[in-house]
């Protein structure tokens, strides 16, 4: 009869078993605390890593009980996991006549170079909603030159995608028709007629 291979655990698994401990917690007590059923537990500390809701129930555990570390790695996973099934970098929600144009932008980056370049563009974004004018005016300077940077990048596609859907977005969608193409308003008058 063949031995089972042991099972090497994953980060995952590792951090579920390390927040237990620090709660000390058995399988049982956490099992109940977070509502879930005690072979569940088992296995997401050795054999099958929690996804979805359950990353975020661990991540609020380990906030609650101060251990930040914990907190942020299991929201880490979390958001990855969105990301690979979202799979989308730019969404644009075009305005219409009740609501502004508004954004989703979601960026997984890695390396100090690019968590200083988002850092740079996120104080800028801060900036622009300053109630300082001239805080205000040096942000939209920073943007305006960021805009002109981007427009010289035509070669990356992703680049072109999101110049697209920013345009089209800010614009009012894909489907408005140019300036030259649209057909005056009808004016009514009195009993319906023109």
């Amino acid at each position: 009869m063949r031995e089972k291979a042991p099972t090497k655990k994953t980060e995952v698994s590792k951090g579920v078993y390390e927040l237990r401990t620090l709660l000390g917690d058995s399988q049982q007590a956490f099992s109940n605390r977070l509502g879930l059923a005690l072979n569940t537990i088992a296995r997401y500390e050795t054999s099958r890593e929690p996804t979805g809701e359950v990353l975020l129930m661990l991540s609020d555990l380990a906030e609650q009980h101060g251990h930040f570390q914990l907190r942020d790695f299991f929201r880490t996973r979390y958001i990855d996991e969105v990301f690979r099934k979202l799979n989308f970098q730019l969404l644009m929600v075009p305005r219409t006549k009740s609501e502004p144009a508004r954004g989703y932008l979601m960026l997984r980056l890695e390396g100090d170079a690019e968590l200083e370049y988002a850092q740079s563009v996120l104080s800028i974004h801060a900036a622009s909603r300053s109630t300082d004018s001239e805080t205000r005016q040096k942000a939209r300077a920073g943007f305006a030159q960021s805009g002109e940077v981007a427009r010289g990048c035509n070669a990356n596609s992703l680049v072109d995608d999101i110049q697209h859907a920013f345009r089209t977005g800010i614009s009012g969608g894909v489907n408005e028709p140019a300036e030259s193409n649209k057909k005056p308003p009808a004016t009514k008058t009195k009993k319906g007629k023109k």
